[in-house]
């Protein structure tokens, strides 16, 4: 299994898993800071999620579910569990890695829904040693599946028009042909009509060179990096990677300009580090760097990204650093913060 295959059967996220009763309220809440959840298939090849924490797992067989994927981009998403009226909400995941993983997800799920159920009193009397084997990577005839099925669901779904009844042809506009011809007008239109489901494919691979590669793992190591290029060399398109393969809750994406904040989805550099134009002695910037609403952004953040360093004058940078230490209470470079410049 290659690096894709990897990033789309595994997360590393924050999940909570909320049981519901019958009209949808959370009876009970269980929150794992830091989960590992894991795609696969049990003794009876059924799509199983599993979720782990360092303690006791927990599975869940994934039979009728939801996908709630609006704020994938922000690292969040959810899965219900429909029969079992469970919720798993998922937070501070890398955004990309989510795409991956939610897209195998829908694509396994809508590909086996062809085969045979099993029931537990199979179940019982197969006694079958419990096992866990992570999916097989998506192949081409997966999603075609997937397709096939959905495609079938919509044409077995029928279609309810305002002006249709049940009742007889003779009472209906008064005329057979003329009702025959409105039947016909309807069933050209329901054809016209897109599907209620968008048709799947194959995930996207991260399609980097070797060099960019070899940044972005640099980057995920943990190290201070400084990548630089010249115009069209990819520097951008490597800098949205990085930022989709890192935790967002703990990942500040700023840039020297406005401008280039907005090209990156982020912030400029002086209103993350909250001491205005750092014109202000030392003493003054480290207080107010000390406000409640700047400190918690100082605390929480463990990778800052500054797109456009060329530009930040070294007093700034310096009174930054210097900043981070004083704020983060931490003698290290930026006080432990990771640097992606």
């Amino acid at each position: 299994m290659n690096l894709a295959d990897h990033l789309s059967a595994e997360i590393q996220s924050s999940i909570t898993i909320e049981y519901l009763n019958g009209s949808g309220q959370a009876l009970n809440r269980k929150v794992m800071r830091n989960a590992l959840t894991s795609l696969g298939r049990n003794e009876f090849r059924e799509l199983v999620l599993k979720v782990r924490d360092g303690k006791l797992p927990q599975n869940f067989i994934l039979k009728q579910i939801q996908l709630f994927t609006r704020f994938i981009r922000d690292g969040k998403s959810s899965i219900v569990l429909q029969p079992d009226n469970v919720q798993l909400l998922i937070s501070n995941c890398p955004s990309d890695k989510l795409k991956h993983f939610m897209k195998t997800l829908m694509i396994k799920h809508e590909a086996g829904k062809n085969g045979k159920p099993v029931n537990d009193r199979m179940k019982l009397l197969a006694g079958l040693p419990r096992t866990f084997e992570t999916i097989s990577p998506v192949q081409r005839k997966d999603v075609e599946q997937a397709n096939e099925m959905r495609a079938k669901a919509n044409t077995e779904t029928p279609v309810k028009r305002k002006g249709l009844s049940n009742r007889e042809p003779n009472k209906t506009n008064g005329c057979p042909q003329k009702r025959i011809k409105n039947l016909l007008f309807m069933c050209q239109i329901s054809e016209l009509r897109p599907s209620k489901k968008p048709t799947l494919s194959m995930p996207r691979q991260l399609n980097l060179s070797t060099e960019q590669s070899l940044v972005l793992s640099t980057v995920l190591s943990g190290k201070n990096v400084f990548f630089t290029g010249s115009a069209g060399t990819g520097k951008s398109f490597l800098l949205k990677r990085i930022i989709g393969a890192l935790p967002p809750k703990s990942t500040y994406a700023t840039a020297s300009t406005g401008v280039a904040a907005c090209h990156i989805g982020g912030t400029t550099l002086h209103a993350f580090a909250g001491i205005g134009s750092g014109k202000a002695s030392l003493e003054q910037c480290i207080e107010l760097a000390n406000r409640p609403g700047v400190r918690q952004h100082w605390m929480s953040c463990r990778h800052l990204i500054i797109d456009e360093i060329s530009m930040v004058e070294s007093e700034f940078f310096d009174k930054l650093e210097a900043v981070a230490r004083s704020v983060r209470r931490r003698d290290e470079p930026f006080g432990g913060i990771q640097l992606i410049v």
